[in-house]
């Protein structure tokens, strides 16, 4: 994203200098550059409705691209495309197909990018985008519909209009990120928001996690917790400019009485290197080594580029932290995000916006093959990707798991843009029980096979219901002639040469037993 705001403020520094911009636009400007997008989406909104002008919309497009409000970046490119001016934005229709895209409008998408290729851009990650963009769309095409998932998006208090996402479950308890909180004593403006870490018993309300592991000034987000239950890594996040942020990944152990402590480490700088971000921590034991390795996305110096994954062995009680390596065979020169590891499996979980994809991020898996390698990079499909970013997995069974999505159906906070942030979903593997094929063959045969029992014609039938409900199968007298209930029945005379055997006499139990409990 940095490349293209710096592209972005080359390609108009001509029409800043030939007149003086209104203020709106300036701090627009101002907020695209410290990646603050809704404030900017406000303030060109604000200019736009000044003074409509060609150069002023592409602005407003752009924001609302990079605030991911596609349907509002769609409606003010093609707005700009139609005008005389189009000509001197040719990066507008490369956002209009991205736009396009992203609402699963496959096959616009490619006509406005087979356009824009035409003209090859010089700027070679520009030309990759577009690439990359036009690749989605043709695969995506080619996908047929899903039959294998079923998602529910997690109710109203868990998810919040502002976003949730890194879930993590343990037992019934679900552990998750929250985007909902003004930040203390912050004086930019608007008031920015902070992330919380919250739980979440049996689905029922969030509430925050303990004072001593959230604060009011930073970021806290993205937890897992070791084997034993004794230790947790997290990420702390700073504003650095405006909405941009640095993260850094910490631990934080319990007190003997099984509560999490208020002090907390922050990793050593070989995992934390000095000037870069490192967050979204997960685990993975290696069972043909016995060595528990912490992942985490980064965009650190030494992987493929954009953010990849890093894996470091944790180290002994008293060793030291290593440093890590990237993860040669997962990552991309895209952004790859959000690693999450089944041991049940082997699987390791993860997000990509790499392409194919059906739009922005989309989630992938591979098979774990022991010493941080792993097999063939697989898609998992139409189920749980959409053509909005799907990212942050956690399955504890192949066949159920949590995401999150930014994808239409949920609150907003802006509802003029119509979008903004990622809810929580629940996905289950459907079960489909096999389908058992009757035809009038296979009833015929049935009653042909069916074996025909004989009555004997010296056999009493029996003509009342007391006759079909003997007290004992040893009894060859009828109900009727049986004394009543109360009084004792006879002793059987036993046969000469064969013992007795006493025991209690068989009754019926007509009493019906019920079972409560709790809906899940």
């Amino acid at each position: 994203m940095k490349y293209f705001i710096a592209i972005f403020l080359l390609g108009w520094s001509g029409i800043v200098l030939a007149q003086r911009l209104p203020v709106s636009v300036r701090k627009g400007d101002q907020a695209m550059q410290v990646a603050d997008y809704y404030t900017a989406l406000h303030y060109f909104r604000q200019a736009l409705a000044q003074k409509p002008s060609p150069d002023v919309r592409f602005r407003l497009a752009e924001a609302a691209r990079s605030f991911h409000a596609w349907a509002l970046a769609q409606t003010h490119y093609e707005i700009l495309l139609a005008e005389p001016a189009a000509a001197q934005f040719p990066q507008a229709r490369l956002g209009l197909a991205e736009a396009l895209l992203a609402q699963g409008q496959y096959e616009k998408a490619e006509v406005a990018l087979v356009r824009f290729l035409k003209t090859p851009p010089e700027h070679a990650p520009t030309r990759l985008r577009a690439e990359a963009a036009l690749q989605s769309c043709r695969w995506a095409l080619a996908q047929p519909p899903d039959t294998v998932w079923q998602l529910t998006r997690l109710p109203g208090r868990i998810n919040s209009p502002y976003g949730e996402f890194g879930a993590w479950q343990s037992g019934d308890t679900l552990f998750y990120t929250s985007y909902q909180f003004d930040k203390a004593n912050d004086k930019y403006t608007p008031t920015r928001k902070i992330s919380k870490l919250m739980f979440s018993t049996d689905e029922k309300r969030g509430r925050q996690m303990a004072k001593s592991v959230n604060t009011d000034t930073a970021h806290t987000a993205y937890m897992t917790i070791a084997p034993g239950q004794r230790e947790m890594y997290f990420a702390r996040c700073q504003f650095t400019e405006g909405a941009a942020i640095q993260c850094q990944l910490c631990k934080r152990k319990k007190d003997r009485r099984g509560r999490w402590e208020a002090a907390f480490e922050v990793l050593p700088p070989s995992i934390n290197m000095p000037g870069f971000t490192h967050t979204q921590p997960s685990l993975l034991f290696d069972t043909s080594t016995q060595q528990l390795y912490l992942l985490f996305a980064s965009n650190r110096p030494g992987g493929q580029g954009g953010m990849d994954i890093w894996a470091a062995a944790i180290p002994a009680k008293g060793d030291i932290w290593g440093n890590p390596q990237p993860l040669a065979s997962i990552n991309t020169a895209f952004d790859d995000i959000t690693p999450s590891f089944l041991e049940k499996t082997a699987t390791l979980y993860w997000a990509t916006n790499a392409p194919p994809s059906f739009g922005g991020y989309d989630l992938w898996s591979a098979t774990y093959t022991g010493h941080l390698s792993f097999g063939e990079r697989t898609h998992t499909g139409p189920g749980l990707n959409s053509s909005y970013d799907e990212y942050a997995p956690f399955f504890k069974h192949p066949d159920s798991g949590y995401f999150s999505s930014n994808r239409p159906g949920g609150r907003f906070v802006d509802e003029d843009s119509q979008t903004c942030c990622p809810d929580i979903f629940k996905a289950q593997r459907k079960t489909t029980p096999p389908r058992i094929e009757i035809t009038a063959d296979t009833l015929v045969q049935f009653v042909e096979n069916t074996p025909v029992v004989p009555i004997s014609s010296t056999t009493e039938m029996p003509s009342t219901l007391e006759d079909f409900l003997p007290l004992t199968s040893t009894s060859t007298t009828t109900s009727r002639n049986l004394a009543p209930a109360k009084q004792p029945l006879p002793k059987p005379i036993p046969k000469p040469g064969r013992a007795t055997c006493k025991g209690k006499i068989p009754t019926t139990n007509n009493t019906r037993t019920t079972a409560k409990g709790r809906m899940p």
